[in-house]
């Protein structure tokens, strides 16, 4: 249960910023290419493929189910989202986290910018809750 209150919290998170093809993070992509990949899920309505991009393999079947119903649901609360700009990246000098700048445009036609904070894994980058 605990896992899912962080997926679902990462969830509002990545809501205050809006997130090709959602197979999962490589870990040879960059932090940018990982918020693309996300991004695109959330544009697609792919949640359960968007929630790969913070699970970092510890999360249950079920639990990932839960959190991806639940980003769904906020998502579709908002809007939707409907297409995103990455504005530039920023990797700290240890290369174990990093910011990425974006442009979001809701369901609405509203747009705005944001930032998805990530953290380098054995596993590549991954969004962070």
């Amino acid at each position: 249960m605990k896992k899912l209150v962080s997926l679902a919290v990462a969830a509002l998170v990545v809501c205050s910023f809006a997130f090709v093809g959602c197979k999962g993070t490589a870990k040879s992509d960059s932090p940018s290419k990982v918020v693309e990949k996300a991004m695109q899920c959330a544009v697609d309505k792919d949640y359960e493929g968007m929630v790969k991009y913070f699970d970092d393999g510890t999360s249950t079947e079920e639990e990932r189910h839960q959190a991806a119903a639940f980003i769904g649901m906020v998502y579709e609360m908002a809007g939707g989202l409907k297409d995103f700009e990455i504005l530039g990246e920023e990797i700290s000098e240890d290369g174990m986290t990093a910011t990425v700048k974006m442009k979001i445009t809701t369901g609405s036609g509203e747009e705005r910018e944001s930032e998805g904070k990530l953290e380098k894994t054995d596993k590549g980058w991954l969004l962070k809750v």
